[in-house]
């Protein structure tokens, strides 16, 4: 049998709503113009419209992530169609894309919808063909109106809906009650939350953005997907049909990630194959793209790059980072040194790290010795570094672009320890409980800073570790600091139990609750861990601390 694409998406969040009239006629008002949709496009359709008790949309912001060749758009005519004919609270309706060809396009497939419905032309005032000027509206309604001179008729409720192209200032001025953001990957997140607070002036607005799978400068869509995956917006629905690819920590023989050249796997992320995308299509496409699998995977099955922005602070919150900053002149030598080394996937830039012990507070500290530009310098400053500190070991990620300095540091006779998918993800989470439990100290350098500031995290095998490859920021120093950490951690040479120098005195765990570093969770979790006993647990009590 013949595939059929997916009908339903792989992530998405739908906000509650208790009516899907609004949407369900949405669908009819298109099929009376001839427009008749496949079932996952009503499905994103009728979802996107649902109203609560107020008769209000649930959803303000809807996100939709599908390849291209699918029928976005039709979604978007469907819905600017009830819109502008139908809906009473839509009048004034914006329909933008990134070039003036796109939004023309748009503007002449609903044209022609409207044009060929009797229904539908006979409503029309006015409208323009002009391009870069594409608009459509509706006759006024009359309206009647009883005051003492009797019975009057006035004449009013236009609606229009237009056709822009975005511009580089243009994203501030839309202001209507339903905006379309078509080709959402190329927004500017600035741009478009510099616009969205006008609307709160409108009484049941509503934003809507389409694209294909992102890229490292698809700001705006990579914050909305990032709610939208989490489902921590209630007012926010989300559809993405995409792919789970193998990553760089994948073995070849992997069977747990879909095969990017599988059909099966075109299927699952193109819900118009075997509709209006065809067999021989994917097959032509194949070849076209044969590889390139980056790029395939990104027009084709919906995997996407998305940065975290430069501030977002995703991962270890600015609160923990600040707290845990040494600011002292001369950064404390440590004792015990692990180096650890990372390369930026462009190989671009890279950063060489170190972590050991403070002695002055027993907590580990962390540095960034090197951060430069370009690859060459690298084995040089690694030697000299380990003539002079004579550090236990020098971690470095195989699975990553360091993997091509192992040879030629091992020549020199340096002690180099590699990392597997495992331990990233190990050396991620100690990274992030040193900052939540105060057992660590940076010097507040500035790489480090805007690395952390802008980093994310990304799954991993079955967990999560720091995501070096999708971010605006250089990640390489946040990634070398935590690899330093977790190679102390690990190959520290010393006479005492490195797990014993972190202290977890009930004194401290006060200090640490009060500080607001530790919640009730983490309070369970020293508990499950028999750090904290029944008695410690009694004496928390006392303070006010429990779980």
């Amino acid at each position: 049998m013949a595939l059929l694409g997916a009908q339903r998406p792989r992530l998405e969040h739908i906000p509650t709503h208790i009516n899907t009239a609004a949407g369900e006629d949405a669908v009819e008002t298109a099929r009376k113009a001839g427009l008749y949709l496949d079932d996952w496009q009503r499905y994103v359709l009728i979802n996107s419209m649902g109203r609560d008790e107020s008769d209000l949309w649930t959803s303000f912001e809807i996100l939709l992530i599908c390849s291209r060749q699918n029928g976005k758009g039709s979604i978007y005519e469907a819905r600017e169609l009830f819109g502008l004919f139908y809906y009473p609270s839509d009048r004034l309706l914006i329909h933008t894309a990134h070039e003036h060809k796109t939004a023309s396009e748009h503007f002449l497939r609903v044209w022609t919808l409207v044009e060929n419905t009797p229904s539908l032309i006979k409503n029309v005032g006015r409208h323009s063909t002009a391009y870069g000027r594409e608009f459509i509206e509706t006759r006024p309604k009359p309206t009647i109106i009883l005051g003492p001179g009797g019975r009057h008729i006035r004449r009013v409720g236009r609606k229009r809906l237009l056709f822009i192209a975005r511009s580089s200032g243009s994203g501030r001025g839309f202001t209507g009650d339903f905006i379309g953001y078509d080709e959402a990957m190329f927004l500017d997140a600035g741009k478009v939350s510099a616009s969205l607070p006008s609307l709160s002036a409108r009484p049941n607005p509503q934003v809507f953005y389409a694209g294909s799978s992102g890229f490292k400068t698809s700001t705006q869509m990579a914050k909305l997907r990032r709610r939208g995956e989490a489902g921590s917006s209630k007012r926010q629905a989300f559809f993405e049909w995409s792919a789970e690819v193998c990553d760089e920590y994948c073995d070849l023989m992997c069977d747990k990630h879909d095969d990017p050249w599988a059909e099966e796997t075109f299927a699952k992320t193109n819900p118009a194959y075997g509709i209006r995308i065809t067999q021989r299509f994917w097959e032509n496409e194949k070849d076209a793209f044969d590889g390139n699998t980056e790029e395939w995977c990104r027009e084709h099955l919906g995997v996407g790059t998305y940065p975290a922005p430069e501030n977002g602070w995703f991962t270890i919150p600015e609160k923990w980072f600040t707290v845990c900053a040494d600011k002292t002149p001369e950064p404390e030598r440590v004792t015990a040194p692990v180096f650890s080394i990372d390369l930026t996937p462009d190989r671009s830039a890279a950063a060489i790290a170190v972590a050991g012990l403070r002695l002055s507070d027993e907590r580990v500290g962390v540095q960034i010795v090197e951060h430069k530009a370009g690859t060459g310098w690298i084995v040089n400053r690694v030697k000299a570094i380990n003539s002079q500190w004579k550090p236990a070991c020098w971690v470095i990620d195989k699975r990553a672009e360091t993997a091509s300095l192992i040879t030629a540091l091992e020549k020199e006779g340096i002690r180099v320890e590699t990392m597997q998918a495992a331990d990233v993800v190990h050396a991620s989470g100690l990274f992030y409980d040193a900052f939540r439990d105060d057992t660590i100290r940076h010097y507040n350098q500035a790489n480090l800073k805007t690395a952390v500031a802008g980093s994310d995290w990304r799954k991993l095998s079955e967990s999560r570790a720091f995501d070096r490859m999708n971010s605006v920021v250089d990640q390489s120093p946040l990634m070398a600091a935590t690899f330093a950490h977790w190679g102390y951690m690990e190959f520290a040479e010393e006479d005492y139990d490195v797990k014993e120098s972190v202290y977890f005195g009930l004194p401290r765990v006060i200090e640490l609750y009060r500080a607001g570093h530790y919640g009730p969770g983490d309070i369970k979790r020293l508990y499950d861990r028999k750090i904290l006993n029944e008695k410690d647990l009694e004496a928390l009590a006392d303070e006010g601390i429990s779980f």
